[in-house]
């Protein structure tokens, strides 16, 4: 009898190991899928539309985000120096890079300019917390059709405007979607 309990106590712990194991690697591989989904998203402007220019990089041309930060348009990263301005300005200062583990800006032109911001947050609990702030910070520009935001696992994608065309509008929310595959727009 006690060479049974014996048994099932380390059988049962030999399974707790390997649960734990499957677990870890189960979330490491979720994990780098969202990141490779946030990385897909580095589009150059031909790729989205005829008109669309991808902007050049000048102190003039960014706003909200320091200059030194940016090296390149578009540009993924996991600093954290890069994710923290992302974050303050993709929320339009309100958040930080709190549990926000890389991000993407991108900035195009077309007569107006437009852009989006991309974050990959450390899970999905945290992507929900996200999703619900940066719902209620970008509401405004929603409801005038100036912005949408997007989520797929913990891949949140802010797209914003400053008067784009319908048609150049479209197109980027399609690439965006497209290269996302099914995501949940915020506003919708």
């Amino acid at each position: 009898m006690i060479t049974n309990q014996v048994s099932l106590i380390v059988k049962n712990k030999f399974l707790t190991g390997v649960m734990s194991s499957f677990l870890a690697v189960f979330t490491l591989f979720s994990a780098n899928c969202w990141s490779v989904e946030l990385n897909s998203l580095i589009i150059q402007a031909k790729d989205i539309h005829p008109l669309l220019e991808t902007q050049q990089l000048s102190r003039e041309s960014i706003r909200h985000i320091s200059f030194d930060v940016l090296h390149d348009n578009p540009q993924y990263s996991g600093d954290i120096k890069f994710v923290n301005a992302i974050a303050r300005s993709s929320s339009q200062g309100k958040l930080n890079g709190k549990n926000i583990r890389s991000a993407l800006y991108a900035l195009y032109n077309a007569g107006k300019d437009l852009g989006f911001y991309g974050l990959d947050t450390k899970n999905n609990r945290d992507a929900e917390q996200l999703e619900i702030k940066l719902r209620k910070i970008w509401s405004h520009n929603i409801s005038i059709g100036r912005a949408n935001v997007y989520r797929k696992g913990t891949v949140l994608v802010v797209i914003w405007h400053d008067g784009a065309t319908k048609d150049v509008w479209k197109a980027i929310n399609t690439k965006v979607l497209n290269t996302l595959g099914k995501a949940n727009p915020v506003n919708g």
